[in-house]
């Protein structure tokens, strides 16, 4: 009896480390594909250095950022968001340095990946230049840069990751504009934060981290149980009533 206790008390550590790397994909960024405030359809709104953006403050060099709808057009170019309305670094004319920021609760030691997609149009010869660079900071410390040079008269959309590893409670992530003042047009769109415990520091060297689905991690914690079951001997059967029970293997 102690021994079958043991095995379920093994059954119930296994499926509580699956729920644990569930929610351990729990996004904590807020608003991160601005769409808590809503813009005229076709249209865009402003946000000036200082000004809060529902979870983002505007930061930088002195500018403005705007939150864009999906089905906003100019000069021939369509611009979609990448789930709806879209943020552009850009601004209306600002075109500078400018960017938003927000600070996140974080457990420090922790391996986080944080991921977004940059919007850009290919417009050669008028005011929306041709790639779309935004540069990521953590806490003040650059992470790294993000090229999109894809597309054309309509937005795409390329997606980007990166892993840090928090310091302490809580962390400062910060998107700039890295276009030139000549490019009018640098989409942000769909930001998440996710942490996954299992990786080491050695694998978080701000590079793109795979990341993993709940199927497969659920998946994961199904394929350990059945792997020790099999070690242990013991083996499902069903009575009449179809209610489980385990039975210790014939000696």
């Amino acid at each position: 009896m102690r021994r079958l206790a043991g095995r379920v008390g093994i059954l119930a550590v296994v499926l509580a480390l699956s729920f644990v790397a569930l929610t351990a994909q729990a996004d904590s960024i807020v608003n991160g594909g601005f769409e808590a405030i809503v813009v005229p359809e076709g249209s865009f709104q402003t946000f000036n250095l200082g000004e809060m953006l529902m979870g983002w403050t505007v930061v930088g060099s002195p500018g403005n950022v705007a939150i864009v709808s999906g089905s906003y057009t100019q000069a021939g170019i369509v611009f979609p968001g990448e789930e709806g309305q879209w943020l552009d670094l850009t601004g209306d004319g600002s075109n500078r340095q400018t960017g938003i920021e927000q600070t996140v609760d974080t457990a420090p030691g922790t391996v986080y990946t944080l991921s977004y997609s940059v919007g850009n149009v290919v417009d050669p010869n008028g005011l929306f230049g041709t790639t779309s660079t935004i540069d990521v900071f953590i806490d003040g410390n650059f992470l790294l840069e993000s090229t999109n040079s894809g597309g054309g008269t309509t937005q795409a959309w390329d997606r980007y990751s990166g892993s840090f590893v928090a310091n302490g409670s809580s962390t400062t992530i910060r998107f700039l504009n890295g276009d030139p003042l000549f490019d009018n047009s640098n989409g942000l769109d769909d930001i998440r934060l996710t942490h996954a415990s299992s990786l080491t520091l050695a694998e978080a060297r701000f590079n793109q981290v795979p990341e993993l689905s709940p199927s497969f991690l659920l998946t994961s914690g199904l394929l350990a149980f059945a792997l020790l079951n099999a070690i242990n001997g013991y083996a499902f059967r069903f009575n009449d009533q179809q209610s489980a029970s385990l039975r210790l293997p014939l000696k």
